[in-house]
């Protein structure tokens, strides 16, 4: 049981970094941010998961909130109010999972499915706010 629920316990870490993990398709150099909002999705595409304290060995609970805390300082504020709604929305569900971790002690498919689909959410929206995306 306890293999189960470390692997599972891996694996929600893997997908909330997902943002961490991907690779603009288009090069974003500094000197082309002109926004604040350009310049957290950057910042969102460029940290690592390392960064974030979202590896195997960390405290699932702890690296969610920390994560969600990130996410919400990065587009909390953001310019554009889809990015901040997805902003927001993946910090939500980061905090859900953190809870969820923290009562149960394990966290299921669904939980990494709503984990995803926040997270591809904001990452396609930074996509289309860099103009790397339509």
């Amino acid at each position: 049981m306890r293999s189960k629920h470390r692997k599972l316990s891996i694996g929600v870490t893997a997908l909330s970094s997902l943002l961490a993990g991907c690779v603009v398709s288009a090069p974003v150099s500094p000197s082309t941010v002109e926004s604040r909002d350009i310049e957290s999705c950057v910042a969102i595409f460029e940290t690592t998961e390392e960064e974030l304290g979202l590896t195997a060995e960390a405290d699932v609970a702890t690296g969610q909130r920390n994560y969600a805390n990130w996410i919400e300082g990065m587009l909390g504020d953001a310019e554009d109010p889809m990015l901040r709604s997805y902003g927001l929305a993946a910090a939500g569900a980061s905090r859900a999972a953190a809870d969820k971790f923290e009562k149960k002690g394990i966290l299921g498919p669904e939980d990494g499915e709503v984990l995803i689909i926040a997270l591809l959410k904001v990452q396609e929206r930074c996509k289309q706010v860099m103009g790397i995306s339509e």
